[in-house]
């Protein structure tokens, strides 16, 4: 029985870790080294200990069912998010400009009319 290969682009660490089919890569082919941090001894740099490391994968148990996730609370009523205060802002500045657009036409109505009268007489 030849057990085929799936199609998938992306596997999970999990079907990576629990194949069955696996088969180490040739000789021929170089696997990158993990180095552990590099530590001075004598005044040279140690890139690898004499230490063996081992490492551990755990997965979940597949037969106990999962832990649910809490659902969100209900939002409470007149809370401001960001974008409500931002556009609440974004109105006062507008109602700022225009007071502030008819006060400068004003003054420049009141100068073009003072201006009227000194060169008037």
């Amino acid at each position: 029985m030849i057990v085929r290969r799936l199609k998938k682009k992306e596997f999970s660490l999990e079907e990576i870790y629990t194949n069955k089919n696996y088969k180490s890569p040739p000789a021929n082919r170089c696997l990158e080294t993990i180095f552990e941090e590099p530590k001075e001894r004598n005044g040279t740099l140690i890139s690898i200990s004499q230490q063996k490391r081992k490492r551990v994968l755990e997965f979940q148990d597949f037969t106990v069912p999962r832990k649910r996730r809490a659902r969100g609370k209900v939002k409470v009523a007149g809370s401001f998010t960001r974008a409500q205060k931002a556009a609440l802002q974004s109105q006062e500045l507008d109602a700022l400009l225009i007071q502030k657009l008819m006060e400068l036409e004003t003054f420049f109505a009141k100068e073009e009319e003072e201006q009227e009268r000194s060169s008037g007489c």
